[in-house]
């Protein structure tokens, strides 16, 4: 007696990891660009307090010098206004918070929300100069 296997049930195994496969890629396709634009944020933010000048600007040129990184940096996501920079005699504070929507399919969205301080050191100009 010969035995035969039944081939429907590999069809259908197939076809739902090939759905979990694409949904999985169409994840990454929606998400790996608001990650990537967070680190540039974050890489923009931590190299401010080198700039040369940085230590003598205040709140405002600090805006006014990120949103020149940022469009030169390609973020459109977040604009520096929104950020909350507060000047120190001896550092500059500088609040990230903000929430990125990115549409999944349809009427489902993805919501990722970032939230961070970083507090950067104010080198005086001289010390820039020697470095």
């Amino acid at each position: 007696m010969m035995m035969t296997s039944q081939k429907g049930i590999l069809y259908i195994r197939q076809t739902g990891l090939i759905l979990v496969v694409a949904f999985l890629v169409l994840l990454g396709y929606r998400l790996v660009p608001v990650y990537f634009e967070y680190i540039t944020v974050k890489n923009v933010v931590l190299a401010m307090d080198q700039l040369p000048g940085m230590d003598e600007k205040s709140e405002r040129k600090w805006t006014a010098e990120l949103q020149k990184q940022f469009d030169i940096n390609n973020i459109s996501r977040i604009r520096a206004k929104d950020l909350e920079i507060d000047k120190q005699e001896s550092h500059v504070t500088v609040g990230l918070q903000y929430e990125v929507r990115e549409n999944l399919l349809f009427n489902i969205d993805l919501m990722v929300s970032f939230n961070e301080k970083f507090n950067l050191p104010l080198l005086p100009s001289d010390e820039h100069e020697s470095s």
